[in-house]
């Protein structure tokens, strides 16, 4: 009786641990590093503001941007310098940095894998004007602007990819069980079974963690 005591007490200590690994504190985190240890460089206030649909459609980028009243924490330094930032456990990545346009992504998951939906660049811009002409050009250029893909960031490798059946399945071959039941699965590509296993691999692969061969790092 005893034993089983002991042992529940170190599943729910266990548990506990996690929990708290998963748990990212508020502040500005200035590169990849800082956000795999979860140590912010610094904990500033900031505004975060819903980018309004017609600064999307004129300028593209992401859908959050943030402000601040600190003269050393300017526009461009928000827009260049900060990796992510924290708020009230809400994950904001810079996707400036992964080359994935301006501004910022509310992260979708916590933990190793940070599943976020971003605009990506579009090489076929110049084509529009060619295509439909200025104006036809700008309306097609607009809608993309808004178009929104989902992607993942992996914190033990610094890679962001396209989060879709053939990412998760790769990275579920570290656990046979999940990867069993994801093939099981009757709609793989949907976003909410994505985002399933995205949270259960968060649960037991840690920014810290070896990745596989299979995922290799970022250069």
């Amino acid at each position: 009786m005893k034993n089983k005591i002991l042992l529940l007490t170190l599943i729910v200590f266990a548990s506990t641990s996690l929990a708290q690994v998963q748990k990212f504190p508020d502040g500005i985190y200035l590169n990849l590093k800082q956000l795999q240890n979860q140590t912010p460089a610094f904990d500033v206030k900031l505004r975060v503001i819903r980018r309004t649909s017609g600064d999307i459609s004129m300028n593209g980028g992401n859908d959050y941007k943030l402000e601040s009243d600190i003269d050393s924490i300017n526009k461009r330094y928000i827009k260049k310098n900060i990796f992510a930032y924290v708020k009230d456990d809400s994950i904001f990545l810079n996707c400036i940095h992964n080359k994935l346009t301006t501004w910022y992504a509310l992260c979708l998951t916590k933990g190793n894998f940070l599943a976020f939906k971003t605009n990506i660049p579009e090489d076929s811009e110049p084509m529009y004007g060619v295509m439909f002409g200025a104006v036809g050009g700008a309306i097609a250029g607009a809608v993309d602007a808004h178009k929104r893909h989902l992607y993942v960031l992996s914190l033990r490798t610094g890679n962001a990819r396209p989060l879709g059946k053939i990412y998760l399945t790769a990275r579920l071959e570290e656990d046979q069980n999940l990867l069993n039941e994801y093939n099981n699965e009757k709609d793989q590509e949907s976003e909410p079974i994505l985002l399933k296993y995205i949270d259960l691999l968060n649960k037991i692969i840690t920014p810290t963690s070896v990745p596989p061969p299979s995922e290799p790092k970022s250069k």
